[in-house]
């Protein structure tokens, strides 16, 4: 029996502490370091929803933590970390209710206590990690093609893209795709454009295209082709999350990786929101978000700058590694991701150890795999396989454990 949790469609009910008094009716942006137990978050503006989503559960603790963010590409933020590189860029958090606050940054900019990026840093030019800096792996990202959804194309494959991009219609062409101003890129810095470069084995360095500041101004350009009589000459390279939430206007277009028959969209199908092709292995174009964080001589998490504190930045990346969370702190963790339109690794059933690289079986140490369904998808669980319990002795065989009100495998 499948059993729909009514609740998961509501807000989070938590708050970041103290930030509606630390705005107060002030007209300019605060100093960032006057907010509550602040960690400075830069990087990847992809993972921008996901901080949005998790400011919620740290600042409604008794002793809220809050996220200072500011978006730049993944490659910056790991710059930013492993050669203290200060960032200027606009600063932001969130209040209580989700919307976005600016911040005044200290004088030359935040140095930063973690870095996120959407790739391995390896794959970063000029940023090296050595024994004082550690990769934590996060949630499950997706990167994709996406056209306006007036598009008479429905996918697009490694090589079609690889000719698109490479060559922009002159001389070889992929029709409709040969005119490289309606082509919407993103920086070469960009984990975004870095994991789907990596997909079609294209280097960033040769593509062509039109680049954008960030994923908001690719969504935008997209979102704008169908106006302008363009939507079919159009795509550009956006999270999920930026395509999930605006599927009323546009569409991902399945992807044929190399040596695949046929193209897969991320679920299961283009009006899904399951993300079972990219949890199941099928849709290649995914990775874990990298949090890049300083590490003292014994391996424990540190602050970049002593006026903040290693229990704060150490509380932000064991929300996100689900490490230590009390069951109902780990439920708001899953539902605050899945929100954000990416996938718990408690939901995968694959795994990777090299970015875009070969998959091979995974199953989590706690599996949520029929909780995470329930959570994106308006029907409940996709599968029959995800029957609902109170407590262990109602499940069996393959999923003999209950966790959050389903049976699972762990």
């Amino acid at each position: 029996m499948i059993t729909r949790l009514p609740f998961l469609r509501r807000a989070l009910p938590v708050a970041a502490a103290g930030l509606a008094l630390f705005l107060g009716d002030r007209a300019e942006a605060a100093p960032c370091a006057d907010l509550p137990n602040p960690v400075y978050v830069g990087g990847s503006s992809a993972s921008k929803p996901i901080l949005k989503n998790l400011n919620k559960i740290l600042g409604g603790r008794a002793t809220p933590t809050t996220i200072v963010y500011t978006s730049r590409g993944s490659c910056e933020g790991a710059d930013a970390v492993v050669n203290k590189t200060p960032l200027t860029q606009k600063t932001i958090t969130w209040s209580a209710d989700g919307a976005e606050v600016e911040c005044e940054p200290p004088a030359g900019g935040l140095i930063v206590d973690v870095g996120v990026s959407d790739v391995n840093a390896a794959l970063c030019s000029g940023v090296t990690l050595t024994s004082s800096h550690k990769d934590f792996l996060g949630p499950v990202q997706v990167m994709t093609f996406a056209a306006p959804l007036t598009s008479s194309e429905n996918s697009i494959s490694a090589e079609a893209a690889y000719v698109a991009l490479g060559f922009g219609g002159q001389p070889h062409q992929v029709l409709p795709w040969t005119n490289p101003d309606s082509l919407y890129t993103r920086s070469d810095s960009s984990g975004t454009k870095i994991m789907i470069a990596t997909a079609i084995g294209l280097p960033v360095g040769k593509w062509l295209g039109t680049q954008e500041g960030g994923s908001g101004d690719v969504a935008t350009k997209v979102l704008g082709a169908a106006a302008l009589g363009l939507a079919d000459e159009t795509f550009g390279i956006l999270a999920a999350d930026y395509v999930d939430k605006n599927r009323d206007k546009v569409k991902v277009l399945a992807y044929q990786h190399k040596g695949q028959s046929c193209g897969y969209y991320p679920d299961s199908d283009g009006q899904s929101f399951d993300k079972i092709n990219v949890r199941e292995g099928r849709y290649a174009i995914w990775g874990s978000l990298h949090m890049i964080a300083n590490v003292d001589g014994s391996g424990q998490v540190a602050a970049a700058e002593g006026s903040r504190k290693a229990s704060d930045v150490k509380a932000f990346i064991d929300a996100l590694t689900h490490s230590g969370l009390s069951p109902a702190e780990a439920q708001a963790q899953i539902i605050a991701e899945a929100q954000a339109n990416t996938i718990p690794v408690c939901a995968m059933k694959v795994s990777r150890t090299t970015e875009v690289g070969p998959t091979s079986p995974f199953t989590p140490d706690v599996s949520c795999g029929c909780f995470y369904e329930s959570a994106v998808a308006d029907g409940g669980p996709t599968y029959s396989e995800c029957t609902s319990c109170t407590d262990d002795t109602q499940c069996s065989g393959s999923t003999p454990k209950c966790r959050f009100g389903f049976c699972e495998a762990n």
